[in-house]
């Protein structure tokens, strides 16, 4: 891994709740795509909604709260089934890890 990409790793785990360096380290080391961030997440190290700010941030874009009941229904039924559940509640990222 990069310096720049892993100084910017750890950035985003310190941004995200990690209390050091060290800690953050520890955390990057098995960077192997999704199964990577679902590990994060259950650490408990990470505050997930803190976590996924600084991903929007690093990547400068918005994120937004969706509340699927007020989705028009035309505009929810083109989601593939396994990106909401039947409650009309969508999956958080962690969730989404096994799809």
């Amino acid at each position: 891994m990069s310096s720049a990409v892993s100084q910017s790793l750890l950035n985003l785990l310190l941004e995200s709740g990690v209390q050091s360096r060290e800690e953050a380290a520890e955390l990057a080391l098995n960077l192997n795509g999704g199964s990577w961030v679902g590990q994060v997440l259950d650490s408990g190290r990470v505050d997930e909604q803190r976590f996924l700010g600084a991903i929007g941030n690093f990547f400068r874009v918005p994120v937004v709260s969706i509340d699927a009941k007020k989705i028009d229904r035309t505009t929810l039924s083109i989601l593939p089934n396994s990106a909401h559940r039947g409650e009309g509640e969508f999956r958080r990222p962690r969730d989404l890890r096994s799809v």
